[in-house]
């Protein structure tokens, strides 16, 4: 299998269901996958940023698994992404090193598609991925493909059908997550 890093920029990742629920499933499933929870690592927000590097450069195949937050990743990811895509690293003169890796985006919004919908936010689940996309082309990354699950906050469930039904959009997505890394590291 060809080495796949799991970036999990949740900013409160002991408070997540969601997020948790679909790293549970993949973890269960692809043994073999690192799974980096940087506000665990970093609650400080300082980085190691040869560490992260180093993780970056053994892998063939990047995925981010993120809640939206305020339309866009949550800060401890971001910060992640300014530290570690450094220029002359990931950009720029000499900033090669992560051309050629594949890049998964995976990301719930906690929101119901409703309110992304036009006339509400005006931004849809495509949008919400144009800064990864970008990101990707800069860096020489190839951007496979995203996952993006609308509806994922267990806050305010007043029943057990509305739990199911938010367990199974995360497992479904979960799913759809697994057979993408499991498509990329068997060359489908």
């Amino acid at each position: 299998m060809k080495k796949v890093i799991i970036i999990n920029g949740h900013g409160a990742p002991m408070m997540s269901m969601d997020n948790k629920r679909i790293l549970e499933d993949v973890k269960a499933q692809l043994q073999d996958v690192e799974i980096v929870t940087l506000a665990e690592l970093y609650p400080d927000f300082k980085i190691d940023v040869e560490k992260e590097q180093t993780r970056l450069l053994a892998a063939d195949l990047i995925v981010f698994e993120y809640p939206i937050w305020w339309y866009s990743a949550p800060s401890i990811l971001k910060k992640y992404v300014e530290d570690v895509f450094a220029m002359g690293f990931a950009f720029g003169p000499g900033g090669d090193k992560l051309k050629g890796k594949k890049f998964i985006d995976s990301f719930t919004c906690g929101a119901p598609e409703k309110n992304y919908l036009p006339g509400a936010s005006g931004e849809d689940i495509e949008k919400m991925a144009l800064p990864m996309k970008a990101t990707c082309w800069l860096c020489g990354i190839e951007y496979l493909s995203q996952v993006g699950t609308y509806g994922s906050m267990y806050y305010g469930l007043d029943t057990q059908e509305e739990l199911d039904a938010v367990n199974a959009k995360m497992d479904d997505h979960a799913a759809k997550l697994i057979n993408l890394i499991k498509s990329v590291c068997h060359g489908n």
